[in-house]
């Protein structure tokens, strides 16, 4: 079974995406900022990271350079959704940059983040 580390502030947002992939076969811990993630990437061995980019505290871009340092293998997907004075694409193509492996723009379909999943995992 996959196991996807899930880090989102939206706490709504991150208990859907769980309870989704978890009815799609996939075993998921959730968290809500890049501290815990970096935390919980101590304590267990995830397949995949999935990751939201603008949060508050440590934010996504700080926590992708903390796990390329750290576990430079760790396979990275960034999600955003954007702010109001920052453009989805523009935050994406950076979080790419930094060492994302791959990237989806909120809102999204279940299948879309499943699909990417399965891609990254190939790669």
């Amino acid at each position: 079974m996959t196991n996807i580390l899930f880090i989102d502030d939206n706490v709504e947002f991150a208990k859907s995406n769980k309870w989704a992939l978890e009815l799609e076969g996939y075993d998921i811990d959730i968290g809500y900022d890049g501290d815990v993630c970096l935390d919980m990437l101590k304590q267990k061995e995830y397949d995949i990271l999935v990751l939201d980019i603008l949060m508050p505290g440590t934010e996504g871009m700080e926590t992708i350079r903390a796990v390329r340092k750290h576990y430079p293998g760790k396979k990275i997907i960034a999600i955003s959704g954007g702010s109001g004075y920052l453009e989805k694409e523009k935050i994406l193509d950076w979080a790419r940059e930094l060492g994302a492996d791959r990237a989806l723009m909120k809102p999204y379909q279940i299948k879309d983040l499943t699909d990417l999943i399965e891609k990254v995992l190939t790669e």
